[in-house]
């Protein structure tokens, strides 16, 4: 069987407006006179469908100035789409934009954008002219090449082109001694590639190289985080899901796996304590780390903490002690996401952002299960009785774990290793049979509602990646990526969060 290549492992978006896996709907926009609104006339969907959503502008959409850019749906109300951000032009009739809702378990053949090049995404604008290698487009950089420097050589006597990142050895030569279309250029281990067409007359008469500044673009699955989802009852959790597809014909990939990029900076250790609640972490070296808004795990005790600001190498912390998982029994009113849960004997309270139950019903007076709680005040005892508005829901089953992002809160000592973490959590759904039927778990109402039975997991490179097995032609698998999103938490441009895909 002939080996399969890294191209044909590819990501793509998903919609729960989907009745079968296809297209992903275009839309045409109305004049809205202002650049934070959407309108829309022909939207006939309840309001707040779109709510979470993350959209794009076609590449050949009338206004310029939008072509490829992402926007985050805030709310929507009637014919209009209330966004996070202004977009950079007015939209007019006739400009042209893709919706892409999460929650869904259908599959669209909209590809997931790999790199920026130079800042411009290839994928979305497919006309990106090497400078100097004429007669070559590239339409696609992997999500692999990581950021940094690509250098791409045209042989003129090989009438080859090759393809390195900064100072790797360069991959195997691809020939374009004929015209190609779609046709891909390899890194030295054939992990990375770039995809390109190519003329051959207008090719240079000599040997000619190019440079592309390979940058992760924003906002194609995780938005800034602008803010307003933070403004009442303590942050959320967000849900959002892609699809990772073997697009081979033939040959199916013996293995594959998933990991997630996270911000560029090296670890550094701890130069002062860290309790769990706030406080400020001192560290040897961040001053290569962002200034706001991102996430740091302690390797030493697997735990972890979100960082608010940095002052030099100080590293201002959100407290860990205001999240916290509770087991419960004896479920009989529900619970639903948004009830504060009271301790009937300590008054301890906690909003709830998930609740899952693992057996049992509420309709049996049964259930059994875990809340996710934010805005933690005080100890719940266990055997105390939970209440909702002062009526018994559930008993209390196990003492509070405090944490954030599925670990437990611990205090930091000095010397403990710290490194930047990703800003999303994943985890992986396999279907048993052809989707949609064969997708084992729930799929959420919106993206706030926690799929069941899913394993979080922040993996940052191959040999901590979740591993898949037996990727046969054709077959789909579902990416879950969560967004766990403090109280207060600081926007910060330039998200890196793509999902990276590998296979063995």
């Amino acid at each position: 069987m002939p080996t399969p290549t890294s191209d044909k492992m590819q990501g793509y978006y998903s919609s729960k407006l989907l009745a079968a896996e296809a297209n992903i709907t275009v839309y045409t926009a109305d004049a809205s006179g202002d650049r934070s609104i959407l309108r829309d006339v022909s939207l006939s969907d309840p309001d707040g469908t779109f709510n979470g959503t993350i959209g794009r502008f076609t590449r050949t959409t009338t206004t310029v100035a939008l072509r490829g850019q992402y926007f985050h749906v805030e709310d929507h109300v009637g014919e209009r789409l209330f966004l996070s951000k202004s977009l950079p032009a007015l939209a007019v009739v006739s400009d042209t934009y893709e919706l892409m809702t999460s929650g869904g378990f259908l599959f669209s053949d909209a590809e997931i954008p790999g790199m920026n090049l130079s800042g411009v995404s290839p994928d979305q604008d497919p006309y990106v002219p090497a400078i100097n290698i004429t007669g070559l487009t590239i339409t696609k950089a992997s999500g692999s090449l990581g950021e940094g420097t690509l250098h791409v050589r045209y042989d003129k006597p090989k009438k080859g082109l090759f393809m390195r990142m900064d100072s790797d050895p360069e991959g195997p030569e691809l020939d374009l001694s004929a015209d190609e279309t779609g046709v891909h250029c390899f890194s030295a281990d054939g992990k990375s590639y770039i995809r390109v067409n190519s003329v051959l007359a207008s090719l240079p008469a000599t040997t000619q190289s190019d440079q592309f500044t390979v940058q992760t673009p924003e906002n194609t699955l995780t938005p800034d985080y602008e803010g307003y989802e933070t403004s009442v009852s303590g942050g959320l959790t967000r849900y959002r899901v892609e699809a990772m597809r073997n697009d081979d014909p033939v040959d199916q990939m013996v293995g594959a796996s998933v990991y997630i990029s996270k911000p560029v900076g090296a670890d550094t250790t701890a130069t002062t304590t860290l309790t769990i609640a706030a406080g400020t972490l001192g560290v040897t070296d961040a001053l290569l780390w962002p200034a706001r808004g991102f996430w740091i795990r302690n390797t030493t005790l697997n735990d972890c903490r979100y960082v608010g600001y940095r002052s030099g190498n100080d590293l201002h912390c959100y407290a860990a002690d205001e999240w916290a998982t509770l087991e419960f029994l004896g479920g009989e009113n529900e619970i639903f996401r948004g009830d504060i849960v009271v301790d009937a004997i300590t008054g301890a309270t906690g909003v709830v952002d998930q609740i899952e139950v693992v057996a049992g019903d509420w309709g049996t007076l049964n259930a059994q299960g875990v809340l996710l709680l934010k805005s933690v005040v005080g100890v719940f005892g266990v055997g105390n009785d939970i209440e909702v508005l002062t009526v018994y829901a559930a008993e209390v089953s196990g003492l509070a774990v405090k944490g954030l992002r599925g670990l437990t809160a611990q205090a930091w000592a000095i010397t403990d290793v710290i490194e930047l973490m990703p800003d999303v959590d994943i985890a992986v759904d396999l279907p048993v049979e052809t989707p949609p039927d064969g997708w084992p778990l729930g799929v959420p109402d919106d993206v706030y509602q926690e799929p069941d039975g899913l394993t979080w997991v922040s993996p940052i490179d191959p040999g901590s990646a979740l591993a898949i097995t037996d990727m046969e032609s054709g077959r789909t698998v579902a990416i879950w990526r969560r967004e766990w999103i403090m109280d207060a938490h600081q926007p910060r441009p330039n998200i890196s969060a793509n999902t990276i895909y590998d296979w063995s």
